[in-house]
């Protein structure tokens, strides 16, 4: 195996550019100033009804930083900051939340399970289907409740161009549209924790159920209920086209700091991990944000290639937070190889019937406001080979 000589997913050795790269169709030039001028008249019709004008899902990132920031800055709106807590974020991260929030002087609000529960789902849905990364659907599964509890008709979402893999065909959703959407997550979701959590650690499986889906339940449950939107920003602003800027903003106004050697992940203590994995897995699916990113313009190829490195997706062993990793969720070494040693991630039945009811069948198949498409093509290239 190889690396394309375009962007950084590999390729067999008799391949030179992949068929992503050769089939790729450059986006009609957007222009960004009507896009913006567009975002800033549809936040004004819904300003100024509460407390909060927006809800920033905040992980201490440069993204969903830069977006706290644009929400205060230059839309002029009240924010309100929300961080699902999974006791996973490194040290930088947690004083970027404190620096940011202080500097800006916006409420933050972080909700969480108690800290053994959250590391023993962890460790079932890891367990379950080979994946660790769940926390944007934690993360949106208690925010839409705190929306609909604050009166909070918008949502400000950080998912950067790369992350959505440039899709720009975004719309607004109707009211009943939404509830239609988050209906379908809340089945979604709750399926897939309850098949980790009856196969792997039954004891908590009623409190998780009752503690993390409870909310959304009650609110399902109500009748006329004005769903919050959930707004892509990078539909509207591409805050990746000038890093010099971007840094500059984030460090001088922001009071951020960079954590760490990548520049397209430092929130996530597990993002060495998952580089790692999708190495080992053949999947492509960090790799597909970068190589979005790649094809747009908003990174080179030698930047991708070292951020590669940074993030483990050239076959090195991340020794040390697999070992802090293990720890965490109570597992031991010789089990994680085990989970991600394997060309395929399923070791049942029923992990293979949920991942191919969650991703295969309907969130691929749908776009979904959740995510950031509204229409177009959500796809899962990479995540099984």
């Amino acid at each position: 195996m190889k690396v394309c000589d375009k962007c950084i997913v590999q390729v067999e050795d008799n391949v030179a550019v992949c068929e992503e790269c050769r089939t790729f169709v450059a986006p009609k030039p957007v222009d960004w100033k009507t896009k913006e001028e567009e975002l800033k008249e549809l936040i004004g019709h819904y300003k100024g009804r509460g407390k909060y004008d927006v809800l920033v899902p905040f992980t201490g990132g440069k993204d969903s930083s830069y977006v706290l920031w644009y929400a205060k800055k230059v839309l002029k709106v009240r924010p309100l900051a929300f961080t699902w807590k999974n006791y996973l974020s490194p040290i930088g991260a947690l004083a970027n939340m404190e620096n940011v929030t202080k500097k800006l002087g916006v409420e933050h609000r972080v909700f969480e399970l108690d800290e053994d529960t959250t590391k023993r789902i962890y460790r079932a849905q890891f367990k379950n289907m080979g994946r660790m990364c769940y926390c944007l659907v934690w993360a949106r599964l208690f925010a839409i409740p705190i929306c609909l509890e604050e009166g909070i008709p918008l949502a400000l979402m950080g998912e950067s161009a790369g992350q959505r893999e440039g899709n720009q065909s975004w719309k607004i959703p109707t009211n009943e549209e939404i509830r239609s959407e988050v209906k379908n997550f809340y089945k979604i979701s709750r399926l897939g924790v309850w098949g980790a959590l009856r196969g792997f650690d039954k004891p908590i499986l009623s409190k998780v159920m009752e503690e993390a889906f409870g909310p959304l339940k009650k609110c399902l449950a109500r009748k006329d209920v004005q769903w919050p939107i959930y707004l892509p920003l990078s539909n509207y602003v591409n805050w990746l086209r000038d890093r010099d800027e971007l840094m500059r903003i984030l460090q001088e106004e922001c009071d951020w700091k960079k954590p760490g050697g990548t520049f397209t992940h430092t929130s996530c203590t597990l993002e060495p991990i998952k580089g790692y994995m999708e190495y080992r897995k053949g999947c492509h699916e960090t790799a597909a944000e970068i190589c979005s990113d790649i094809r747009m313009g908003t990174m080179t190829r030698k930047e991708a290639i070292e951020e590669m490195k940074h993030l483990y997706m050239d076959g090195t062993r991340p020794d040390k937070e697999i070992a802090s990793f293990c720890g965490v969720i109570g597992i031991t070494e010789e089990e994680f190889d085990k989970n991600i040693g394997k060309t395929h991630v399923f070791d049942n039945p029923l992990a293979k019937w949920l991942f191919d009811l969650v991703y295969a069948k309907k969130i691929a198949r749908q776009g979904n406001w959740l995510w950031g498409v509204k229409s177009g093509k959500f796809t899962i290239k990479g995540l099984v080979r």
